[in-house]
């Protein structure tokens, strides 16, 4: 698998995936269509597919689908550290942070097959309604005390789709987006004016940061994209928003 993966990422940098050399500015994110700019952006950057035509006559787009489910499995695996830290700030942080990667992931794979308008935005009822629903009237307010249950039914669903066979590439990238956002939902419910499109902005621009000096993705020998020296977390910039917002029980 390692090795499918370094000679796709070779091939897509030598027959120029890269749509636009000039230095990229990120939009703002702060709904669906600025966080499709931002994403368009993102896949030019890193010199990923930006449109189905690009690369739907090569090698690549056959073993894609199977290369992403690797991925997004080991994605979906760090929610087992979601609760490692200190304390309920540490845990929601962490929650932001993976929810916001998993809806990266799939925005930029569903920009790839020209999906990004079949993803879904709204929270997934099939995901949502277990997560009130097993919540109590005074829990649904703290979503600190209830992180666990979020990360449960979340990381269940995803493994659902995860093990399910489709011959759809587009099928992961939009049953995924559905169930985080979900996971945002049900996290929102413990904060007043919570935005997650604030978390996706804060997240996209660590992504930018992992440019060189000079404006231009840096690789090792093998293509894989490494973070340049400019390169921020998004962990604390993220819980300096949450700790900024007023929790629904106080």
């Amino acid at each position: 698998m390692t090795f499918i993966v370094v000679v796709s990422v070779l091939f897509l940098l030598e027959n120029g995936f890269y749509h636009g050399q000039k230095e990229l500015q990120l939009d703002k994110v702060q709904n669906a269509g600025t966080f499709e700019n931002a994403i368009r952006a993102f896949n030019s950057m890193y010199r990923m597919p930006v449109g189905k035509e690009s690369w739907d006559h090569t090698p690549e787009f056959a073993a894609r689908p199977a290369q992403f489910q690797n991925i997004l499995s080991e994605e979906v695996e760090e929610s087992h550290e979601i609760l490692l830290g200190a304390d309920a700030l540490d845990h929601e942080t962490a929650l932001c942070d993976w929810l916001g990667d998993l809806m990266v992931y799939c925005a930029s794979e569903a920009l790839k097959y020209d999906a990004f308008p079949d993803l879904i935005f709204a929270p997934g009822r099939d995901v949502l309604d277990p997560l009130i629903a097993g919540l109590s009237e005074v829990a649904q307010k703290k979503a600190g005390q209830d992180l666990a249950m979020i990360v449960r039914v979340v990381d269940d669903h995803a493994r659902r789709h995860l093990d399910e066979t489709s011959t759809d590439p587009r099928h992961l990238p939009i049953a995924i987006t559905e169930v985080a956002v979900a996971g945002f939902a049900a996290l929102a419910r413990g904060f007043d004016g919570f935005d997650y499109w604030a978390i996706l902005n804060i997240i996209m621009e660590s992504n930018f940061s992992k440019l060189g000096a000079d404006g231009k993705p840096i690789y090792d020998e093998r293509g894989k994209v490494l973070k340049g020296p400019g390169y921020w977390k998004p962990e604390p910039a993220i819980r300096q928003y949450l700790s900024q917002l007023k929790r629904s029980d106080s």
